[in-house]
Formats: structure tokens, C-alpha cells, sequence
């Protein structure tokens, strides 16, 4: 496993223009501590990518409203590249495609709609509230896990002392990540991916140790931070069905004031943890 070092969500998913000046062509160093075993995490990656997005239509519609990753093979520590092009640029929404690739081949192929959230106009409905959440104060922490899942550690993590469903999981979680900052818009995508997976609250799976990787993400954003960002935020976690090794998983993300602040659908599987404990070949992408 790779020794943690402390880097911060906002340095460890940061892009940068590649060199030679071409459009839409960035690079980035992937982090060990924000891995699961010796893979970087999913939401880690999302963040990453909303990053790469956000930069590129910087000057049109700064905000990602609406995104949807395929996870094609698995990612290792290390450089990356992300290469963002335009599919439609709009007066009011555009819609671009992101690739991360290592090594030559796509790692994340990512569908991201773009708008300026400041300037949008029209109907809003009052529908259903997230509320009442379980007040703060009445939840217990509960430490993250010290050994295979190394990106836990970035988050802290309150829940309510007493468990919905075995299929449901609810937290409050602050970032954790050593840099006294809050959670901005982007960091979504890492917070609706970290949780202990719903499988883990049945007694079956405690049998043995399991990964369970990622193949497609969508995430749509519904509010901004206030300035600072959110300090905290809620998750609730839940599994419709979870069946042949394979499982769907809704979120949804409340910040204090029980705002829906953004949702997100993930389909996952079910594996035996070993698939995670061996770095790829160099010049070679790790299979799924």
C-alpha cells in the first residue's frame, strides 16, 4: 500500500494547463492518500474532473450543473491526463466531454453540462424538503478506517446513534483534509462518493474484506456554497437493490439549512479486495 502524505482536496485535485498551450489539455498528479487501497478514488476523480471542466468554461458558465462519468478501467497514483472538448457551447448551457487517461488509454469518460447558476432565471417550486435531519448534536463520531480505505480519512464523520435500514446510511461530514477549509461547489463530487458502502452493514460481508469500484456516476449540482463554503453537509445513502454483484446507490446532499444541494446516482459492484492490492505494470492501465 502507498505511504499517505497530507495533501489537501484543493491541491491533490488540482489541473493545470499542459504544456504547449492547447486548449482543453491539462494535467494533473493523482495522490496516495486518496486512494482506495493502491486505486484513486472515484469522487476524488469526479472532483478532478469537474476541475478540468470548470477551468475550460471559466469565462462562459463557470458552474458544472449536471455530470455523468463512466469509470472505463481503474486509475493509478501518479500523472494524469484530462483532455476537455467542447460537444455545444451555449448562450445558456454548454455541454462538454472530459477524458482522464493514463498511460496512453481513458481511465473516466465524463458528459459535463455547464451554466452560470448566478443568472438563472426562471420557475422554482417548492417539492420536497430533505428535512428534519438529525440534529448534529445528537450524532456520534465515528473514526474513519485506517488501513485500506486511506481516503476516509479526508472527511469527518457524524451519525445519528440510531440505523434507518440496513439498506440506508446517513452522515454529517466536514472536510478533514487538513486545510481548515470548506467544502466548495466542485468537492461535491468527492462527497457523494464517500461513505462506508451500504454492503458493509450487513453481517454477511464482514466475512471477508471487498471493493467495490465504481462504473458510472451522475451528479447534478442544485446550489452553491455560501462564501467560505459549506462547513458541514448531509448525506444520506441508499441502496435500492443490491443483486449478482452489482448494486445501485442514490444520494442525496443537504447542507445545514436542509437545502438539497446536489444528488447523485452511482451503479457499483461488489468484488473480493484483493483486485486491489497490486499496482498496474508501468505503461500499463489496471483492468476492473
Amino acid at each position: 500500500m502507498h505511504p499517505t502524505a497530507a495533501s489537501p482536496l484543493s491541491l491533490a485535485a488540482a489541473v493545470t494547463p499542459a504544456p504547449g498551450g492547447q486548449p482543453g489539455h491539462y494535467t494533473a498528479s493523482l495522490q496516495p492518500d486518496w486512494c482506495i487501497g493502491v486505486v484513486p478514488h472515484g469522487g476524488y476523480l469526479t472532483t478532478l474532473l469537474l476541475n478540468a471542466s470548470t477551468h475550460f468554461l471559466r469565462n462562459r458558465q463557470p458552474h458544472a450543473i449536471h455530470s455523468a462519468l463512466t469509470f472505463l478501467t481503474r486509475c493509478s497514483v501518479g500523472p494524469a491526463e484530462l483532455r476537455v472538448s467542447p460537444l455545444k457551447l451555449g448562450r445558456q448551457y454548454s455541454f462538454v466531454r472530459v477524458l482522464l487517461m493514463q498511460a496512453g488509454a481513458v481511465c473516466v469518460d465524463a458528459t459535463i453540462t455547464h451554466a452560470d447558476m448566478l443568472s438563472e432565471r426562471g420557475a422554482t417550486l417548492e417539492t420536497r424538503r430533505a428535512g428534519p435531519l438529525p440534529p448534529r448534536d445528537r450524532c456520534v463520531q465515528v473514526l474513519p478506517e485506517n488501513g485500506f480505505r486511506v481516503a476516509t480519512r479526508k472527511l469527518r464523520y457524524l451519525v445519528p446513534t440510531e440505523r434507518v435500514d440496513c439498506a440506508v446510511r446517513e452522515q454529517w461530514v466536514t472536510l478533514d483534509d487538513g486545510s481548515a477549509q470548506g467544502f466548495g461547489v466542485n468537492d461535491l463530487g468527492f462527497v457523494a462518493d464517500m461513505f462506508m458502502p451500504i454492503p458493509e452493514n450487513y453481517r454477511y460481508m464482514k466475512q471477508k474484506m471487498h471493493w467495490y469500484p465504481t462504473l458510472s456516476l451522475a451528479l447534478d449540482i442544485k446550489a452553491l456554497p455560501p462564501p467560505g463554503g459549506w462547513e458541514w453537509l448531509f448525506v444520506r445513502i441508499e441502496c435500492g437493490t443490491i443483486r449478482g454483484g452489482r448494486m445501485d446507490v442514490d444520494v442525496t446532499i443537504c447542507d445545514e439549512n436542509e437545502r438539497i444541494v446536489a444528488i447523485s446516482r452511482h451503479v457499483a459492484i461488489i468484488v473480493d479486495a484483493a483486485r486491489n492490492s497490486v499496482k498496474a505494470p508501468a505503461g500499463e492501465t489496471a483492468k476492473l
